[in-house]
């Protein structure tokens, strides 16, 4: 519609992190099933990768620890 006032609903925004810097270090990380399991369901419901999600997850954990 021009000339009106144009309404959106952001009821369903998530906020969203960019990945920028580059990924050169690799982590094998071998997990119970149960776990392996549980942390794909977590990344599921944020609508973001598993390997994502564990990254997060050590990144938070180390600004915490600062």
């Amino acid at each position: 519609m021009f000339g009106g006032q144009l309404k959106f609903d952001l009821s369903g925004f998530k906020s969203m992190r960019f990945e920028i810097e580059a990924k050169l270090a690799a982590l094998h990380l071998r997990l119970p099933q149960a776990v392996f399991e549980a942390v794909k369901t977590r990344a599921q419901a944020q609508g973001i990768p598993y390997t994502r999600y564990v990254r997060m997850l050590l990144e938070n954990d180390l600004v915490k620890s600062r």
